[in-house]
């Protein structure tokens, strides 16, 4: 009984350790987006429904959705109308 109280108190800090790393940045340049999200945010930005890309990748409409909210949070916008402008901008990232 004990192993899995510890299993479930180790389980909790994980997660813990997880949420407190936090999350990238909510607005990034489009640099930062992965290579999967930038070929789905490319091809929703031609005008391409979640289904039409999905079957031209290869892949589910739920992973395009995935891919599509995780380039709006990290490109700063809410949705497909603003998805070719962010494309677009230029690397706003500063020299380090």
């Amino acid at each position: 009984m004990m192993a899995v109280g510890q299993g479930a108190s180790s389980f909790a800090e994980k997660i813990a350790r997880k949420k407190s790393e936090g999350t990238r940045a909510t607005s990034t340049p489009n640099g930062r987006l992965t290579p999967s999200e930038q070929k789905v945010a490319r091809l929703a930005a031609t005008g391409l429904s979640n289904a039409e890309i999905a079957a031209k990748l290869g892949t589910s409409s739920r992973m395009v959705e995935k891919h599509l909210t995780n380039s709006y949070r990290k490109l700063g916008i809410s949705g497909r109308p603003d998805l070719a402008r962010a494309l677009e901008a230029p690397d706003e990232t500063p020299d380090a």
